[in-house]
């Protein structure tokens, strides 16, 4: 929490200069745009609510609010492996139910 902690100030510190509000010189701002622009992930809304909350925790791992956040961000399953199965399955059934409703392969009349 310490080194997202670190992050976020470096961001927030950063943001005045690439937006222009505050005043350096202009390679220097050129070149903080190129690096904000290479991280683009502080754009997010998602990151912001996650810089809020953990602001308002003080960056404090323990605390309940932090914790519930991170199990509900990282806490889905490994993979998705049988969320794709059971889709793969669907798709199949619906496949083999079109296909016997519409014989193609009978002569008409």
């Amino acid at each position: 929490m310490t080194h997202q902690k670190r992050v976020f100030e470096a961001i927030l510190t950063a943001e005045p200069i690439a937006f222009g509000r505050e005043k350096v010189a202009k390679d220097i701002q050129k070149q903080v745009v190129a690096r904000m622009e290479d991280i683009c992930w502080n754009q997010l809304q998602l990151a912001r609510e996650i810089f809020v909350e953990c602001a308002r925790a003080d960056f404090q791992v323990d605390d309940k609010n932090i914790q519930l956040l991170a199990r509900r961000i990282f806490g889905n399953p490994y993979n998705t492996k049988y969320d794709l199965e059971d889709a793969f399955a669907h798709l199949t059934s619906i496949a083999k139910l079109s296909s016997l409703a519409t014989p193609m392969s009978k002569p008409l009349g």
